[in-house]
């Protein structure tokens, strides 16, 4: 998952999926985190709110493969469901010569 350039086009797209699981964990949240790749910052609002249920999931102490919290748990499946929404975002990259 991550950023892919057409060159055709000079634009920026992203690849980013990961399903949605039954249960979720710590370890399960940090595993999808870390699989998107934004070398460029472009998702770095949608990678923050991701960074941030991992900090809270820290905080409330939970283990690796424990699952987590309902609330917490359906605040993760909403994030990791926004990912469908990344291949919609279309960076273009322009060059002014003159």
């Amino acid at each position: 998952m991550g950023l892919i350039w057409d060159p055709k086009r000079d634009e920026f797209s992203f690849n980013a999926r990961e399903e949605v699981a039954e249960w979720c964990t710590k370890r399960q949240i940090l595993s999808a985190l870390t699989k998107v790749s934004d070398p460029l910052g472009f998702l770095t609002a949608y990678l923050m709110l991701g960074k941030i249920l991992i900090q809270e999931i820290w905080m409330n102490g939970t283990d690796w493969d424990v699952e987590i919290s309902e609330p917490l748990k359906i605040r993760a499946q909403n994030w990791v469901e926004q990912q469908k929404n990344l291949d919609k975002i279309l960076v273009k990259r322009t060059l002014n010569e003159k």
